[in-house]
């Protein structure tokens, strides 16, 4: 009988697969696992790119702004979102590496068996507004973490919905866009710029709040 430390691992890749499986569908493009060998494929990692994040990546050719972190854990719960309990920080703070590293939008997938794909992305208005108009389910949490980067107490708001619903909302090319026009402070290459102080606590510790999810006029209206 495998340990479950190999089960864990085998489901991992299977869901991994899986959602590369329909990103490669839903683009018309070739959305495959990141190498995981000890060093990244020279067939993915190339093509100028210098760096390569989350855990099912683009071909190196295309243009695809987000650095996706898939998690398929028993543990997962909707309510450690709101309370950013459980597993969260750990999975918000390898999403965020990958992002600040590689200057990409963190965008996490969170599943458990017989659940949906969730998606968290960092909030933006256009994506809010198009959720809410089209009365598709989500909700805004902020998420608090530990940076595994520089040790700093971090958040951001974030929008969770589900995959499926983005992917019924937005073509591939409007999804990319949404990436490139929305979110265009986070993949600038001054990480500087991604954070500001927030001045409420976490524990004991100050706070940053990063800046691609500084408040629209609509957000301030709705009191997110």
């Amino acid at each position: 009988m495998a340990s479950n430390g190999a089960g864990a691992n085998r489901k991992g890749k299977g869901y991994e697969l899986k959602i590369a499986k329909m990103f490669s569908k839903y683009s018309g493009k070739e959305f495959k696992r990141s190498p995981m060998s000890g060093a990244w494929s020279s067939t993915w990692a190339g093509g100028g790119h210098d760096e390569v994040a989350g855990d099912i990546i683009a071909p190196s050719d295309e243009i695809f702004p987000y650095s996706l972190e898939l998690k398929n854990h028993e543990s997962f719960s909707l309510i450690n979102l709101f309370t950013t309990g459980g597993e969260i920080p750990q999975f918000i703070n390898q999403v965020m590496g990958d992002a600040i590293r590689t200057h990409k939008i963190p965008a996490l997938i969170l599943h458990k068996n017989r659940s949906k794909n969730y998606f968290v992305l960092p909030y933006s208005t256009e994506l809010f507004k198009k959720l809410d108009d089209n009365l598709y389910n989500y909700f805004v949490t902020r998420l608090v973490y530990t940076s595994d980067i520089d040790d700093e107490v971090r958040s951001y708001k974030a929008i969770v919905t589900t995959l499926d619903d983005i992917m019924v909302l937005y073509s591939y090319p409007e999804f990319v866009s949404l990436g490139l026009e929305c979110y265009s402070n986070w993949l600038n290459n001054d990480n500087e710029k991604t954070v500001d102080i927030h001045k409420n606590k976490a524990g004991n510790k100050e706070t940053k709040k990063s800046k691609f999810d500084l408040d629209s006029d609509l957000a301030k209206e709705l009191g997110l």
